[in-house]
């Protein structure tokens, strides 16, 4: 005795393959470069452990300085910081050539993120030869002004639009 499927079973069968099919293109032509991109706000492509150097781009990456002030350097007119916080300054080497790229950065403590000061009073005067520019040559500065009990774990450099460039570890 031979089941022969039956003519609804034929059409759900078609209707399950076209369906499937439509999904993954919608996948593939609109979701999954949008998933990259906030995946790579997340999780750091390149990262260098303490000490290290780590190559993205065709620029070399590494922690030049990392130093604590309860106050931020280089102004004498007055700059306090809020009760409770101090400021790092974060200089990072950059070797190879640099392409223009704009770029800012965070600090983390493994669970807490703060971004870099702009330019102004919370942001410590550049040191010579430094830059706070990415698109700039030479090493680059960052300040940052966050509790004094926090001990940040590392620094990320993030493009223009978000994405983690580097994560280089303190």
């Amino acid at each position: 005795m031979t089941v022969l499927p039956t003519d609804l079973f034929r059409r759900n069968l078609i209707g399950l393959l076209v369906t499937t099919a439509a999904l993954a293109t919608l996948y593939l032509t609109q979701y999954r470069t949008d998933w990259t991109a906030y995946r790579n706000t997340v999780v750091p492509e390149h990262t260098a452990a303490t000490g290290g150097t780590v190559s993205a781009d065709g620029l070399t990456w590494s922690v030049e300085s990392t130093r604590y002030y309860r106050q931020v350097p280089g102004y004498s007119f007055g700059t306090t910081l809020p009760e409770g916080t101090g400021a790092i300054v974060v200089t990072l080497n950059r070797n190879g050539d640099v392409k223009g790229t704009i770029c800012n950065a965070t600090i983390t403590d493994g669970a807490r993120h703060w971004k870099a000061e702009g330019i102004g009073f919370s942001s410590a005067q550049l040191q010579p030869g430094t830059t706070d520019n990415c698109s700039a040559p030479g090493p680059v500065q960052f300040t940052f002004v966050l509790p004094r009990d926090v001990r940040p774990t590392a620094v990320d450099v993030l493009d223009y639009s978000g994405q983690i460039m580097v994560r280089l570890y303190l």
